[in-house]
């Protein structure tokens, strides 16, 4: 840690510093100007080249979403891309250079140094991951605040910012939602969620909490019924365990010492306490957080709506737990969609719940979760 707030201090003294000086004296900087993020790089004939913010960007190599094709000159918005490939090193006339590149990621600034050198033309690209990862992030940001513009159409099909989804294919999901079409949106929620990610990223990853771990049985015969459309199966096993999993993790933890009568609401209040004292997490997963807590228990949520005449009508748009646990009938429920929602709602508690057992209680979950737990975030 000192050798890199050693090398911060170095590089802020020969490289940023000048250059701010440099340009407030031409009048080329804005009175709030902070930098954010600083590309230098440094040809070795000529000057170093410094630029800060939105005068640079990174060339990349996208994963592109389903029937997304990209040629020269066509615009590739967010909600096209699933993911980052390759972050191509920068260049100065067409020639790979050395560089250094530092970013705020929310928390504290990170800084790269590139060790190429052109006497080895052929190294390969080290550093790349490190920035597409802060790329990833800066995405995930992306899309959740678009999601926030739309979060009330988000809420009417049943869905939050999801975290395993950012940022696709919630990004297109928000789009579809934000154009006006809400179907579109759900079916590339399906399309997107098949039983292969449902079993490789989201329940397979489970085993890491031990309230999760307990009901595998459980999650294995819910993947079963979803994998052979039997969504009454996998629904009625899950929308149960959301209570169950709360509970039993909150007397996991010691948060609950003693025994009482608690009521669902009381519990996911609780939950929330106990997650929101989670330290040095990201604005996009503090956001993500508080919306699947609104979700839980916000005002005319689907999950939990209140079912007290039998005929009432019911919010479809999610399993509705009351309703379904005395027995109401209501085909409209019982689809792949609403099984998949499921999934991933016992998936984003799992998620901070690992946040917390592992940056709050400091345990060693392992490797079998999910990859932003243990990732200096």
């Amino acid at each position: 840690m000192e050798s890199e707030i050693n090398l911060f201090e170095v590089v802020d003294r020969q490289y940023i510093q000048p250059e701010i000086e440099r340009r407030k004296i031409k009048g080329e900087l804005p009175n709030d100007f902070q930098v954010r993020e600083c590309l230098i790089k440094l040809p070795g004939d000529i000057s170093p080249i410094i630029l800060f913010n939105d005068e640079f960007g990174w060339s990349v190599k996208p994963k592109l979403a389903p029937g997304i094709t990209m040629e020269e000159g066509q615009p590739i918005y967010l909600h096209d891309v699933i993911d980052i490939d390759e972050v191509l090193p920068p260049t100065v006339d067409g020639k790979r250079v050395t560089f250094i590149y530092l970013f705020w990621n929310g928390l504290s600034y990170t800084i790269i140094v590139d060790p190429y050198h052109p006497v080895f033309l052929d190294r390969p690209f080290d550093m790349g991951e490190m920035i597409a990862d802060h790329l990833r992030n800066n995405f995930k940001e992306m899309a959740v605040k678009n999601a926030k513009f739309v979060s009330k159409q988000l809420k009417a099909i049943g869905l939050w910012p999801v975290t395993i989804l950012l940022p696709y294919p919630i990004a297109k999901i928000v789009e579809r939602v934000g154009e006006g079409h809400p179907e579109e949106a759900t079916q590339v929620l399906v399309d997107f969620c098949d039983t292969n990610f449902l079993t490789k990223h989201i329940v397979l990853t489970w085993n890491a909490v031990i309230a999760f771990q307990q009901r595998m049985p459980f999650f294995d015969t819910a993947l079963f019924n979803h994998q052979h459309q039997k969504y009454h199966g996998s629904i009625s096993i899950l929308v149960g365990e959301i209570e169950g999993v709360i509970t039993d993790w909150l007397f996991e933890i010691g948060y609950y010492t003693a025994d009482k009568k608690r009521d669902l609401w009381e519990k996911i209040r609780d939950f929330r306490d106990v997650v929101e004292k989670i330290p040095d997490l990201l604005w996009l997963y503090r956001e993500a957080r508080d919306s699947m807590i609104d979700f839980l228990i916000g005002k005319n949520t689907a999950l939990l709506q209140q079912f007290e005449l039998w005929n009432q009508q019911v919010n479809t748009s999610f399993p509705a737990r009351h309703a379904l646990a005395h027995g109401k009938n209501i085909p409209e429920i019982y689809t792949e969609e609403n099984s998949i929602k499921l999934f991933l709602l016992l998936d984003t508690i799992c998620q901070f719940m690992m946040f917390y057992e592992v940056r709050v209680l400091g345990r060693d979950l392992g490797q079998n979760n999910h990859n932003e737990v243990t990732s200096n975030l």
